[in-house]
């Protein structure tokens, strides 16, 4: 068997006979595939039909690909078909499912950017050779898989907005199959859970609804999932945040599984862990620390861990975390090329989609073609808006911010003339200035220390510039290192130690992180570069922010701080 697994990578046209064999395989493939690598193996034969179903058999069973030559070279066979115009539907079908394959394989290999290329080159062919109303049964289900693979890829890579598109169009090819109903319950979750992600609460609300009234069965872990999804859509919008917590207590004592057990502990750690319960997150995110496999939720139940405990002074204890953590700095380095990469080829895709439909409107229905590119248009064009409101928030937020740090710098130059016994500048205030009290120092003298100097000088870089829409770990290489992070307390402590002892005796929920960030404001600095130079997560530094304005009861968080320089 080895030495027919490991062939010449050389293919032929199937006999009718050969070809009849290999279609009652095919048949048996999708509900019995042990069955049908049994039938192969039984069987070989040198022909590109059959190197196909070998690697679906070999998949579908967990098995090792050992035909991949063939496989590439039974792919190439179909797409020679194509190019010299003699493919039928069926050879067609069959080139997009070796593509499909291709694609699993390079996944299975970690080639991102290899398998999208395959998976999209899959639909570009299924997309040319079939119109809509022939896409029903197993070229509607082979689509749907097609689709939830590519949105699997580029949930991985947290590009919600082409994750949500592609499960959307899984999903529109699972709906109508009463076998799938599953699938398309799964499908709607997920597109409610990016949204989630992007924060369009009323967009996710309406998904998780849609997916739980098509479940019929409410005793399964997929209704428990979307159940634990609306609770904490609940919690995060409020008013009755109790109950929610409740709901997820509950759901948490329903778990049959150890992982399902763990995915509601790390629920409940982030709830009691936004509330400030700090020692019921501990338990929680401890739990699934020490004994969940999966990487994503134990580097994040990590990172929680690591802030209580640092907030709670316990550097020792918090150690190991920070060690844990440690590797994932520089593990996504080439995240940022990678996600350029495939979204280039799915605009591409999309791109030749497009040219297609105009080059075949006229032997096609032109109604149907008129409706798709309007589709693909309106589609493009939300993109295109969506990132240009964006760019344009954040640009009108950094200006803003700069503008506030302009004003505070003037007021604080007054404050510190005043102090000297020197006369201030004319300015807005028409020269008026308050008394600044002993031991605090300028925001001059505080940006001139060296680690302040060194801070300032890496998040003005022009030819590194900090970007929301990149995760904080690209920007590891220049994040503050532990011995900076001391430098810069110690310098904040040496300019403004007595107004810190002030503030926390006026505010006792003031810690240690939230004099550290109001440190890094004082530079000039905004959340999504604080972000970067500490290397929490920007929904991290936002809800810090969010938590100061609520303390100090003002939007504008560093002239509150100040005002006790009064």
């Amino acid at each position: 068997m080895a030495a027919f697994l490991m062939g010449c990578g050389k293919v032929a046209v199937e006999p009718e006979g050969e070809l009849r064999e290999l279609q009652v395989v095919d048949s048996v493939m999708q509900h019995r595939p042990d069955s049908a690598l049994a039938m192969l193996l039984d069987k070989p034969v040198d022909a590109p039909y059959y190197q196909l179903l070998l690697s679906e058999a070999l998949y579908k069973n967990y098995c090792e690909q050992a035909n991949r030559q063939e496989l590439l070279a039974a792919t190439a066979f179909y797409d020679s078909l194509t190019l010299l115009g003699r493919s039928d539907p069926d050879d067609a079908f069959l080139a997009a499912r070796c593509h499909y394959m291709v694609g699993v394989g390079y996944y299975e290999m970690d080639s991102v950017v290899s398998a999208c290329e395959e998976y999209l080159k899959a639909l570009e062919i299924m997309e040319s050779r079939f119109d809509e109303q022939e896409l029903v049964e197993e070229k509607a289900h082979f689509m749907a898989l097609v689709h939830i693979r590519l949105f699997d890829l580029f949930s991985d890579q947290f590009l919600q907005v082409q994750a949500i598109g592609f499960a959307k169009e899984a999903y529109a090819f699972s709906k109508d199959d009463e076998y799938l109903t599953l699938q398309s319950a799964w499908l709607l979750n997920q597109i409610g859970s990016h949204f989630d992600m992007l924060e369009l609460w009323d967009s996710a609300a309406y998904y998780y609804e849609k997916a739980i009234t098509i479940l019929d069965d409410t005793n399964n872990l997929l209704y428990r999932d979307i159940a634990a999804h609306q609770a904490l859509l609940d919690f995060n919008l409020g008013p009755d945040k109790e109950k929610a917590v409740s709901r997820l207590r509950f759901l948490s004592t329903l778990s049959e599984t150890r992982d399902e057990y763990l995915a509601r502990c790390l629920t409940l750690g982030y709830v009691y862990y936004s509330e400030k319960e700090l020692d019921s997150a501990e338990v929680y995110l401890g739990k699934v620390f020490d004994t969940d496999t999966h990487i994503l939720a134990k580097k994040q139940a990590a990172e929680w861990l690591l802030e209580i405990l640092l907030d709670q002074g316990k550097e020792i204890k918090a150690q190991c975390y920070s060690e844990y953590l440690a590797p994932f700095a520089t593990q996504s380095e080439n995240n940022g090329h990678i996600k350029s990469q495939i979204t280039n080829a799915c605009q591409k895709h999309e791109q030749n989609r497009l040219n297609h439909l105009h080059e075949s409107k006229v032997v096609r229905n032109r109604k149907l073609t008129a409706i798709l590119v309007c589709v693909f248009s309106v589609g493009l064009a939300f993109l295109i808006i969506t990132s240009s409101k964006k760019t344009k928030q954040l640009v009108s937020e950094r200006q803003e911010h700069k503008i506030k740090q302009a004003a505070l710098a003037g007021r604080l130059r007054q404050s510190n003339a005043a102090r000297k016994g020197e006369k201030p500048e004319e300015g807005p205030n028409n020269g008026v200035v308050k008394p600044v009290k002993a031991g605090v120092s300028s925001e001059t003298e505080f940006r001139d220390e060296p680690i302040c100097r060194h801070i300032i000088a890496v998040c003005n870089d022009e030819g590194n510039p900090i970007k929301t829409n990149i995760p904080v770990s690209v920007y590891a290489n220049i994040a503050l290192t532990p011995t900076q992070r001391a430098q810069l307390y110690d310098a904040g402590i040496r300019h403004f130690g007595p107004l810190f002892e002030k503030l926390k005796k006026q505010y006792p929920k003031l810690n240690k992180r939230d004099l550290f960030y109001c440190s890094l404001c004082l530079l000039g600095l905004d959340n999504s570069q604080i972000a970067a130079m500490t290397q929490h997560s920007y929904r991290t530094i936002w809800e810090r922010e969010k938590r100061l304005k609520q303390l100090f009861n003002t939007e504008d968080i560093i002239s509150a701080f100040f005002c006790f320089t009064k």
